[in-house]
């Protein structure tokens, strides 16, 4: 066997899983909570089902990024980071008013979920660095795909800045009693972004990617490209 084209981790299948449940996440919370909420975040006091949903998702998207360590050591702490970051989202709820100790909690809930949108906007370039250095015209399709995800990524954090910044200058959630929809679509939209750019470095997606360098499920046939 060709120790090349095979190895005991696969990048290509974390970046799928990755993508996939990146892409499934917020609507799936929102399919089960019955309603928009306030933030994907508050699935957390949504009800079993929206909770379950969110945090099990963030924790599986942990285990997945710890694995990966891209091609550059960069990258390899870039994911590792990501992956604490996943899992403090998850573990720390965003509501300071429904648990006893509310004065750290909230606090590390939004920077671990702050710290994980800027790294999900550096993959998204390092995702489009790897295609640019290809001359296929699929590569060209996915440096598209990447930058307009990285686009995305950060209008959303722009978002999310905005609304924070407004809440503490003005001291009454202005935008999300105008908006009460923002929040909740601004990290729907950074989460598929996310997603779409996982699923489009996978190879699993035809237009995207040449036949010779497309994802394969049987590990004996599968290529390692970037």
């Amino acid at each position: 066997m060709n120790n090349r084209s095979f190895h005991e981790i696969d990048h290509l299948t974390i970046k799928l899983w990755v993508g996939t449940i990146a892409v499934l996440l917020p609507w799936l919370v929102r399919f089960a909570a019955g309603h928009v909420l306030p933030s994907v975040s508050g699935s957390y006091w949504a009800g079993d089902w929206p909770r379950n949903f969110f945090v099990g998702a963030l924790i599986a998207i942990a285990a997945l990024i710890s694995a990966y360590n891209g091609d550059r050591p960069l990258d390899l702490v870039m994911a590792k980071v990501a992956a604490v970051a996943a899992a403090g989202t998850s573990l720390f709820p965003s509501d300071p008013t429904k648990i006893v100790w509310p004065r750290c909690h909230a606090t590390l809930h939004y920077v671990a979920g702050g710290v994980l949108f800027v790294i999900l906007t550096y993959f998204c370039i390092a995702f489009f660095r790897k295609a640019r250095m290809k001359s296929a015209r699929e590569a060209k399709r996915r440096m598209g795909v990447y930058l307009l995800c990285a686009v995305a990524i950060m209008g959303a954090i722009a978002i999310l800045l905005i609304d924070i910044v407004l809440d503490m200058l003005l001291h009454n959630d202005w935008l999300d009693t105008h908006f009460p929809w923002l929040f909740f679509y601004a990290e729907a939209a950074a989460l598929t972004a996310f997603g779409v750019s996982w699923l489009t470095a996978s190879h699993v997606l035809p237009y995207l990617n040449a036949p010779e360098e497309r994802y394969h499920a049987d590990i004996l046939r599968r290529r390692q490209v970037v």
